[in-house]
């Protein structure tokens, strides 16, 4: 049975679906290397393959991260305020290198900079740290992203904007 779809949900121009502010973010540093408008819809089929390749492992490493909060919530005796410690901890390790000068409007650059800072730093703030083995690089670098979503990292672009 076919179903109607509005015109409106059926015009791919429309931004039907909200987009996680950290894939917004990438999009916003593909979008700047390439010149070209790049999001979700066009991903696959407009950038190189390396693009995708990043976007994919960037994706990945969300994921991770995603899977570490997650899985931990109901197993941690205050897992939200120790989750919170754990994100501050890791921006504070951070902040230096995401506000490096030098980088300007090259949000790949700066990604790939503050993502090799994060998974030299040892995360001490929170009681997480206590539980062995599980705090990986790639949800160190996973942790950029929940930042993003969590508006402590606002653009990888433009450190500035408001």
């Amino acid at each position: 049975m076919d179903h109607h779809i509005p015109p409106e949900l059926a015009d791919e121009e429309a931004n039907i679906t909200m987009e996680l502010p950290y894939k917004s973010a990438l999009y916003e540093i593909y979008t700047v290397k390439l010149g070209k408008k790049i999001n979700d819809q066009n991903l696959k089929q407009e950038a190189p393959r390396n693009i995708v390749n990043h976007f994919d492992r960037q994706q990945r490493d969300f994921n991770d991260a995603a899977w570490y909060e997650h899985s931990l919530r109901d197993t941690v005796a205050d897992f939200d305020n120790q989750f919170s410690l754990l994100k501050q901890d890791a921006y504070d390790g951070i902040e230096e290198t995401y506000y490096n000068d030098e980088y300007g409007k090259n949000g790949m650059k700066r990604l790939r900079e503050v993502q090799n800072k994060i998974i030299t730093i040892t995360l001490d703030l929170s009681n997480l740290k206590n539980i062995d083995n599980i705090l990986s690089n790639n949800i160190k670098k996973g942790l950029c992203h929940l930042m993003v979503n969590d508006k402590l990292i606002e653009s990888w672009v433009d450190i500035n904007e408001n």
